[in-house]
């Protein structure tokens, strides 16, 4: 005879056979219910090389049984750390630069989604880019271009002013390139990694200027063939290029720049005509406050003539006397 019957919950079944209306065992059987659609497995991370991979598998209502895991057919070692409550921390460390399969059965018989997959992604490979590593202006949001090599794989990106203070960053994905992500903030150290690894070149440090700051001083007296000169105090302007240009009518005229220490310059010129000229200062490209400047220049006075002085001369007489 055999009898067949279908559990309906998971746990244990206490099953009592009598035969003649005497039980056949002085204690029942106990049949253990379980169902591996009961087991729940974690979000599987994506991967980088050498670094361990961590998910968790809960088989607290699944019921009493074994649980296997296998990282591609298990030729990858795999840990199991228990939470409790048949709770599991599965980790494993990708030696192979390519995706991993992970197999999940209880009992022998798949969980479900498995097996799952493990993509692997390398940090060396993103790359970053644009102004927003390089000299930045102040109060002014700039951006960075970060090129990934996954359309799913989201960098982390860490701001950091001078005095270490993290500052706010936006991160968006190009509609036009899914494997491209764009980072806007206000400028200064910037962090960049891919799953907690930096990427090439991280930490990067954006060079934050304000040409607002620098102070450009009136011109002396300009006189034709003779050298003008005016000052310039980029002193609280930050890291950058300095661009000056004196013209007139359209038409550069040589300059000369003197370094007199802690980011003050001299700047003289020779004007040959007497005409208005126009001195330009730029600060990475931003006008400096003042510039354009003007400059008028004369032509040098005409000499004043003055009469000749007259000597007289006394006449001499000799005595005729002798010692």
């Amino acid at each position: 005879m055999q009898v067949n019957f279908t559990p309906q919950i998971v746990g244990d079944h206490d099953i009592e056979v009598k035969y003649g209306g005497v039980p056949v065992t002085a204690i029942p059987f106990t049949c253990r219910a379980y169902d591996p659609t009961k087991i729940k497995v974690g979000a599987i991370p994506k991967g980088l090389l050498d670094k361990p991979v961590y998910f968790t598998v809960d088989a607290s209502e699944a019921g009493v049984g074994n649980l296997e895991v296998a990282v591609n057919d298990g030729r990858v070692p795999s840990m199991a750390h228990a939470l409790g409550q048949h709770r599991y921390d599965i980790s494993f460390v990708p030696k192979e630069n390519a995706d991993h399969t992970i197999s999940i059965r209880f009992n022998n018989e798949p969980v479900p989604g498995s097996p799952f997959t493990c993509q692997l992604v390398s940090a060396a490979q993103a790359s970053a880019s644009g102004p927003g590593l390089e000299r930045v202006p102040v109060d002014e949001v700039t951006e960075i271009k970060i090129q990934t090599n996954a359309s799913d794989a989201q960098p982390e990106v860490r701001v950091r002013d001078p005095q270490g203070n993290d500052l706010p960053v936006d991160i968006s994905r190009s509609r036009q390139d899914e494997t491209l992500c764009v980072a806007t903030y206000t400028p200064k150290c910037v962090d960049i990694s891919m799953l907690g690894e930096p990427i090439a070149g991280s930490p990067f440090t954006a060079k934050a200027y304000d040409a607002r700051m620098a102070r450009l001083s009136q011109c002396d007296q300009a006189i034709v063939g003779k050298p003008c000169t005016f000052a310039i105090d980029a002193a609280r302007a930050g890291a950058g290029n300095m661009e000056i240009i004196v013209s007139v009518d359209n038409r550069n005229v040589p300059n000369f720049v003197q370094a007199e220490g802690q980011a003050k310059f001299k700047v003289s010129f020779t004007p040959q005509e007497a005409k208005e000229h126009v001195i330009s200062v730029r600060f990475n490209g931003v006008s400096v406050p003042g510039s354009p400047m003007r400059c008028m220049v004369e032509n040098a006075p005409a000499p004043v003539a003055t009469a000749a002085p007259v000597v007289t001369m006394a006449p001499t007489m000799s005595t005729g006397l002798t010692e």
